[in-house]
């Protein structure tokens, strides 16, 4: 009876090898050896039977489509997918998605018995060695893998149970390399082509893992047959595979010299492509993957025409297609095109504050010496965004530069039923952002299209148009210096020294675009011909003050965004050089600022070729009183100082100007008011104080800081810096008092000015006439 059992369990055991459903041969082996002992003791035994069972039901272990087993305790569990932007689903943790599991041939033993299916007891005996930790990860090892693991999906050998499948590929890639008993295996199976299983396996040491957090190993493909080594010896930081968006893909994230990489691996025709390899990082999307590639653009410097680039990033969309993956579409808006879906209920106070904020943001120029120009795009039909250049002094100060540059920037948002809330997910960051990469350099050279408003300042079309005096001056400056034909010419022609002669003053150079404002040399060309007084000027406007002076506009440069000059000896000087900011009041007086200062302006006459400044004296308060609203504004004055009326001085301009000084343990500010028919109009006010001005006031050179203009405290340093810093070549501009009506001072004494009217070029002293 014995015998008869054992022969058809033998029998039985011959028809599970030969049809292919015994489990595993090394296990089969082992119950055969101990029904064959059990005989020999005289024993009966199921064990073959048992096996038998097993055997038959394995297929029906195979979980069905959709849903996926993960047994790390021995028990079967569904796995939960975890959804990535609205239905894109990245496998993960210690399961597989549906797709993996669906495809299945069957799942085996418990945690701990990672084994191979061979079809022979020869072939067992020849299967490769399986690493010790491919078939149980200590708790130690897997405590240090959880650490990193949201960033990896799939399954780890000797910890999750793997399918005949998956115990297939790892066979493969066994087979081919032999790794150590401290090896870990992560493995990801799918349909990558939808035709077989397929599967991307990650072999890591458990060493750098445990000791530094590091994933470090080979990345392997097998293709339902064999293996193929992919990478080799890479540091890995993040191993996602997504589901859900066509074919199955995965995103592999490296670290190469310490930089950050990306890549995705798809399947097509059996075989592995590597996609978007240049991406910094990789994120799926509902649709898709949005790849960070590194912000190369970010801050340009006009002066030296470079680039700088941070250590961030620039996104790009790509949606998914059968051959891989294209960039998402997109189209230019117009800043009301972008407003337009902005959505904002009347009833909603917050909203509607934050719909006013950005209209008022993407309307707004220019803001304290800061430039701003927007680019609008609609990525797809889910998202909208916008690029920014913000060009000014205090943006170099942002990144330790002393002059104007222009800095980018971007944000994107994905639209809540074709509107822009509130509450819409935003990403934003630094860098020159354009929707497509492959357009990107096209976008960069868009930039230096010369706007309509600079047309008729081509040098080409100045050469036609211009008048013969500025043509000349033009043309001894091209013998001098070659220029373009597509350069920029601005020029002023005038007798500014009065001796019968015209001087020409001329900023020539090329439009950037990247900064969005032309570049230019600063040229004089009078009795000595063309004179280079600046180069790399980052130009703005060339504006002619009165009949003696002309302006350049620019950028700022340590403070100093505007420069004055005059002609003096055939020459051209320039002027008040300590001061960094001209304007005209609406007297037709100049103002101007010292450089790097936020501090009250000075006040100059320039009405008869002179550059004199106004005397400034104190006076009381109660003489406030004889203006028709000077009570009040005495009241609001005391009101800022409370009972303390030292902490105020009061000063009278001889250009109807009166400024008042204020001063506490804190700081200092001032406010100036304006005689206008017979009443007080406040007309500018900010920190620092204003100065008295005495007949010995000299406007040029270092001495003007000290006798001329609003100069606080804490901003000395900075001044004398500047003044330290000025040239020689300063003009020097005497001056005395100067009232609007008779060009003398109180006392009677005659103002001698500096006069730029000399037959002969030459500066010299004049003096008015009196009343």
């Amino acid at each position: 009876m014995k015998r008869k059992q054992v022969t058809a369990a033998c029998l039985m055991a011959a028809t599970m090898l030969f049809s292919g459903c015994t489990p595993n041969i090394s296990e089969y082996a082992a119950r055969a050896q101990q029904a064959g002992k059990s005989f020999w003791e005289g024993e009966t035994t199921d064990a073959m039977a048992q096996d038998s069972d097993t055997a038959a039901t394995a297929d029906d272990e195979t979980s069905a489509a959709g849903e996926t087993q993960n047994d790390s305790t021995g028990t079967g569990t569904a796995a939960t997918d975890d959804e990535i932007q609205g239905g894109t689903t990245a496998t993960g943790g210690e399961g597989q998605h549906s797709d993996t599991a669906a495809t299945a041939d069957g799942e085996m033993p418990a945690t701990g018995e990672t084994q191979i299916d061979t079809a022979t007891e020869s072939e067992a005996a020849t299967a490769p060695q399986i690493p010790v930790l491919m078939t149980e990860v200590t708790d130690s090892v897997y405590e240090a893998y959880a650490q990193k693991s949201d960033a990896f999906t799939g399954k780890l050998a000797g910890h999750d149970r793997l399918s005949r499948a998956e115990n297939a590929a790892l066979t493969a890639v066994l087979s081919q390399k032999e790794y150590g008993d401290k090896t870990l295996c992560l493995q990801n199976m799918a349909k990558y082509d939808s035709n077989a299983n397929e599967s991307f396996l990650l072999m890591f040491e458990s060493t750098p893992l445990t000791a530094r957090g590091r994933i470090s190993g080979d990345l392997w493909y097998y293709d339902g047959e064999s293996a193929r080594l992919l990478e080799k010896g890479i540091v890995v930081t993040g191993l996602q595979q997504v589901t859900g968006i066509g074919n199955p893909f995965v995103i592999l994230e490296t670290e190469v010299s310490g930089k950050k990489q990306a890549a995705v691996w798809t399947v097509k025709d059996q075989k592995c492509e590597k996609l978007l390899e240049d991406a910094e990082t990789i994120e799926a999307t509902k649709d898709g993957v949005c790849t960070f590639y590194p912000a190369e653009k970010t801050v340009y410097d006009p002066l030296v025409s470079e680039w700088d680039s941070a250590e961030e990033t620039v996104p790009v969309y790509y949606e998914r297609t059968a051959d891989g993956f294209a960039e998402r579409s997109y189209r230019e808006l117009t800043a009301s095109e972008y407003l337009a879906y902005v959505s904002a209920e009347d009833s909603d106070e917050e909203a509607q504050a934050w719909k006013e904020k950005l209209e008022e943001q993407f309307y707004t120029q220019t803001d304290e010496n800061t430039e701003y120009t927007y680019w609008f795009y609609a990525i797809g039909e889910d998202k909208i965004a916008y690029r920014c250049r913000e060009a000014g002094q205090s943006v170099g100060q942002e990144e330790g530069i002393d002059h104007a540059v222009a800095k980018y920037s971007w944000c994107i948002s994905s639209l809540d039923q074709g509107k822009l809330t509130k509450a819409s997910e935003t990403i934003s960051g630094d860098g020159f952002f354009f929707p497509s990469r492959l357009e990107q350099e096209e976008a960069l050279e868009s930039l230096e299209d010369i706007p309509n408003e600079f047309t008729k300042n081509r040098l080409n079309k100045v050469q036609k148009t211009a008048r013969a005096a500025v043509n000349q001056a033009v043309a001894q400056i091209l013998e001098v210096q070659e220029y373009p034909d597509d350069a920029l010419c601005f020029a002023e022609t005038a007798d500014y020294d009065g001796n019968g002669k015209k001087e020409t003053f001329a900023a020539i150079g090329r439009y950037d675009g990247a900064f969005g404002a032309p570049v230019c040399d600063l040229w004089f060309v009078g009795a000595d011909g063309a004179v280079l007084e600046e180069e790399n000027f980052a130009f703005k406007e060339l504006e002619k003050l009165g009949s003696a002076f002309v302006l350049y506009r620019g950028y700022e440069v340590s403070g100093v965004s505007d420069m004055l000059f005059g002609v003096q000896e055939q020459g051209a000087v320039r002027l008040l050089k300590q001061m960094g900011h001209f304007e005209l009041d609406d007297d037709g007086d100049l103002m101007a600022w010292t450089a790097g200062t936020e501090a009250a302006p000075g006040y100059y006459d320039i009405s008869l070729r002179t550059l004199t400044e106004y005397r400034l004296e104190e006076i009381r308060e109660k003489e406030l009183l004889q203006y028709k609203n000077g009570k009040a504004v005495l009241k609001s004055i005391l009101r800022q100082v409370g009972s303390d009326s030292g902490k105020i001085q009061i000063l009278s301009g001889e250009n109807d100007r009166i400024h008042v000084s204020f001063s506490d343990a804190e700081g200092s500010w001032y406010e100036t008011w304006k005689v206008e028919n017979d009443r007080l109009v406040l007309t500018d006010s900010g920190e620092g104080s204003v100065k008295e001005v005495h007949e010995s006031g000299d406007v040029s050179g270092q001495n003007a800081v000290s006798q001329n203009s609003a100069v606080s405290d804490r901003e000395a340093d900075s001044i004398s810096e500047n003044n330290a810093a000025a040239s020689d070549r300063t003009g020097s501009i005497g001056t005395r008092s100067v009232t609007k009506n008779g060009q003398k001072s109180e006392n009677g004494t005659e103002s001698p000015a500096f006069d730029f009217s000399a037959p002969d070029g030459t500066a010299k002293e004049t003096q008015t006439e009196q009343e």
